[in-house]
């Protein structure tokens, strides 16, 4: 589990700080080195994580029962209960319209 350090950023440095972060990965010019981005931006500890709640979302949004998510993705079913608690909430909705325009992750996780 990634650490947070327990002292704060003051808001506006935060806010200058996250705002940054959010340029720089929406960018669409960069989007061809999105791969060397994350990779660089991340250790491969926060990429498994950033990419299992993805695909947590994904699957629950599929109608995947949490069970076979845990197994699937060796995740604890706290884990699965909470993305669907923020889903149920209305949560991910950025998210959500990202996953409804790919047509090629329609069939990701049936077989």
């Amino acid at each position: 589990m990634p650490h947070v350090s327990r002292r704060r950023l003051k808001k506006d440095t935060f806010r200058a700080i996250h705002e940054r972060l959010m340029q720089v990965c929406c960018d669409r010019s960069g989007a061809r080195n999105g791969k060397a981005f994350f990779q660089q931006l991340f250790t491969a500890t926060e990429q498994t994580m950033l990419a299992k709640r993805l695909t947590i979302i994904f699957m629950l949004e599929r109608g995947i029962s949490g069970y076979r998510i845990e197994h699937a993705l060796n995740v604890s079913p706290s884990t699965v209960a909470r993305i669907r608690a923020v889903l149920a909430d209305g949560g991910f909705d950025a998210i959500r319209a990202l996953i409804a325009k790919k047509e090629q992750w329609r069939n990701f996780w049936t077989a």
